[in-house]
């Protein structure tokens, strides 16, 4: 017998699973008696294991999902999940059917219980085509200077000759084998394995692998969050990766599968739909990481799906694979594009039938007007290999470039059905003949394959060649050039450009350097050239010339009289065309108060002072011109209390500066709205009497009219 008080009651659980309850009166409460109840109480056995004794395993056929895991036995309350090796949920019932080749593992456990059990994994494999055993992988870290990592102890079993490719899964650079599935010699990175043998059934993948190690960008890409484009308006974006280790010098790249730059941050927002590739450098201080593609759809545009797709493979040599099983709904009349991966055009109908190797992606707009929608991009290989013995590059003339002049390759023996690629340093494609020529200088790499392998690298078809030194990069810069004033040096030259790694030197008719920055400014008239630079060339970009303009004259604007403080204007003349007027606080101020089109200034005034305006034609200044605003009187000016006790303190109101206007009018009247004091002119001031009586101490309003369109009030005080 178990005893158990909860919340003032004693409950005594029997080992047969009832329960006694019993009040225990903890609370002291007036309550003297007590109750006991016996109920049943659930308690859950450890949970059994499967009864797998009639399991019946049905392998998969070649590029088929008709596998199953039938037979096994367990309690009916149990709640049953299957995941695949990705720890995908593929199934929810202690049967699982209608599953390709691969790994699968059950879980069950019961409403209530916490405990979960594991049954598995069991293995599906395929009646023909190869099978990919991951069970004793070994993944060893490398270095990206000495590329010594490695991916062992994968077995493919088959019964026909297997090919086996390695894929860095973030750079698509490929890796052929033909004895074994032991990736070795590599630098960090992420690794897939595919595989096919000779019945020709269909592409097998293994898991990703990480390859870690030492100068390795680390990145957490487990939370990216993408938000596809609505409608055309190109507002889609990536985001969520996160550096692990990041760098001052850390450089982001993102590039479409045509190389376009779309984005130089971490995350990438206002896009279209499309797949984006992601490259982080650090400036040579880490191996560069790349990842991707990534694919954004069209919400709202014509929907792809790629769910039921089928990919023919060709033979080698052969035109004969096929695409087809996408479906497609949108909005009125729909169309098809298929591009391969030199975005060339290769097909206008939905499925595409007889290609060859190559990368292909299906481009499709409907009516709707919210644009293009893209699909994901489809590689096609051969599944036969091949290579022509007469290929070589004896006969080949190399002509290396020098600052001034381009590189070329040439007398590459042009074979037709071979595939020849070229590429930079950073590994994007410049060139597809044999045939390289007007070529920067630079390190370039040339990969020759056959239709069996379309552009992917064979490890004894690769070849380098350094085409001499790098000239600066001739792209087309905006130049803006701002003309000097005479006698002034006012003139600038501005280039617009954000690179970095080019050096930039102006130079005077004299041969001297007047700036190394992107903005050189007080420059005379004259003629100035621009040179860029990097670590192995100066090369003249352009030529420029400031021209000498004259300033404009300074403008005409009158003084200006205003009656008290508050809003004043200050009207300009004498004003070239177009000119800009600038009003400034002092003759020596740097900065204008206020810049504008046209010379009429609306200010606040607070007080007498001299202001200065001038004009701006283009980029050349007038001298300024001074303009003193008066203020007839200031608030300053008129005290709003006085004490006529006769002490001889205070006992007149005194009106600063009211002798000035000899003419004014000062009238003064009580609450009651009566007038008790007038005067034309101030040579008497108010004493605080009327007709010879004092006035009671108490508030007083007056009005001082210093001209006809000049009236000033307020109210007065007199204190006794």
């Amino acid at each position: 017998m178990r005893r158990t008080i909860i919340y003032g009651l004693l409950v005594l659980i029997s080992a047969k699973g009832y329960a006694s309850i019993i009040t225990t009166n903890i609370l002291k409460t007036s309550c003297k008696s007590g109750f006991s109840k016996i109920i049943p109480v659930r308690q859950y056995a450890a949970l059994p294991d499967i009864d797998a004794s009639n399991m019946v395993i049905k392998m998969s056929t070649c590029k088929n999902a008709d596998g199953s895991i039938t037979g096994l036995k367990g309690d009916p309350s149990f709640i049953y999940e299957w995941r695949d090796k990705s720890n995908t949920v593929v199934g929810n019932s202690i049967d699982l059917i209608n599953i390709p080749y691969g790994y699968y593992t059950l879980t069950y456990t019961q409403s209530g219980n916490s405990e979960v059990k594991t049954f598995g994994p069991v293995i599906i494999k395929n009646t023909t085509g190869p099978f990919i055993d991951e069970t004793a992988v070994k993944v060893t870290p490398g270095t990206c200077e000495d590329s010594n990592g490695s991916i062992t102890g994968i077995k493919v079993t088959s019964d026909a000759p297997i090919t086996y490719i390695w894929a860095n899964v973030d750079t698509r650079n490929n890796r052929y084998q033909y004895d074994n599935a032991d990736l070795l010699n590599i630098p960090p990175g992420r690794y897939r394995l595919q595989v096919y043998d000779d019945n020709i059934c269909d592409f097998f993948f293994s898991s990703i692998y990480t390859v870690s190690g030492t100068g390795q960008i680390m990145v957490d890409a487990s939370n990216i969050k993408t938000t596809d484009e609505t409608c055309g308006q190109k507002n889609g974006s990536i985001k969520g990766f996160v550096i692990k280790n990041p760098n001052p010098k850390q450089k982001f790249t993102w590039t479409d599968k045509n190389y376009k730059q779309w984005g130089t941050s971490l995350d990438l927002t206002n896009v279209p739909n499309g797949d984006y590739t992601l490259k982080i450098e650090y400036d040579g201080e880490a191996c560069p990481y790349t990842y991707g593609p990534i694919h954004l759809k069209n919400i709202g545009g014509p929907v792809i799906d790629e769910s039921k797709v089928d990919i023919v493979h060709p033979f080698c040599g052969n035109a004969h694979a096929n695409i087809t099983g996408i479906s497609v709904a949108g909005v009125g009349k729909i169309s098809y594009t298929w591009y391969d991966n030199f975005n060339k055009v290769v097909s206008h109908e939905k499925d595409l039938m007889d290609v060859g190797a190559n990368t292909y992606r299906l481009m499709v707009t409907d009516e709707s007007g919210c644009g293009e929608t893209y699909s994901s991009s489809f590689f096609i290989d051969n599944l036969k290999k091949g290579y022509p013995d007469d290929f070589n590059t004896k006969d080949q003339i190399v002509v290396p470039a020098t600052c001034t002049t381009k590189g070329s390759v040439t007398g590459i023996k042009n074979i037709p059905f071979l595939i020849y690629t070229w590429r930079n340093e950073l590994g994007e494609v410049v060139n597809n003949t044999p045939d390289f020529t007007n070529v920067p200088g630079g390190v370039y790499t040339l990969t020759v394959g056959t239709y069996c392998h379309g552009q992917y690298d064979w490890p004894d078809t690769q070849f380098s060649y350094d085409l001499g030194p790098r000239a600066p990069d001739f792209k087309t810069f905006d130049v803006t050039v701002n003309n000097s004033c005479t006698g002034q040096n006012s003139g600038s030259i501005k280039l617009m450009s954000d690179y970095t790694v080019i050096a930039r030197r102006w130079v005077n008719s004299n041969d001297e350097t007047v700036g190394t920055e992107d903005y050189v400014t007080n420059l005379s008239p004259g003629t100035y050239r621009l040179y860029l630079s990097n670590d192995y060339c100066e090369i003249l970009y352009g030529t420029y010339v400031v021209d000498e303009v004259p300033a404009p004259s300074a403008p005409v604007v009158p003084d200006v009289q205003v009656c008290s403080t508050g809003l004043g204007r200050i009207v300009v003349t004498g004003l070239v065309q177009d000119a800009t007027c600038r009003l400034y606080y002092s003759k020596d101020s740097v900065i204008p108060l206020i810049e504008q089109k046209g010379g009429i200034f609306n200010i606040q005034i607070d007080k007498t002072h001299t202001y200065y305006v001038s004009q701006l034609s283009g980029e050349c200044e007038s001298t300024r011109t001074p303009v003193r605003i008066s203020v007839s009187l200031l608030a300053t000016d008129i005290p709003n209390t006085f004490t006529p006790n006769g002490d001889g303190i205070n006992d007149y109101w005194q009106i600063q500066h009211i002798e000035e206007y000899p003419k004014a009018v000062i009238k003064i009247f009580n609450r009651a709205g009566q007038q008790v004091f007038q005067s034309r002119g101030y040579a008497n001031p108010f004493n605080g009497t009327y007709n010879g009586e004092k006035l009671e101490a108490g508030s007083y309003f007056y009005i001082i009219s210093l001209s006809d369109t000049c009236n000033i009030s307020g109210n007065l005080t007199i204190i006794r």
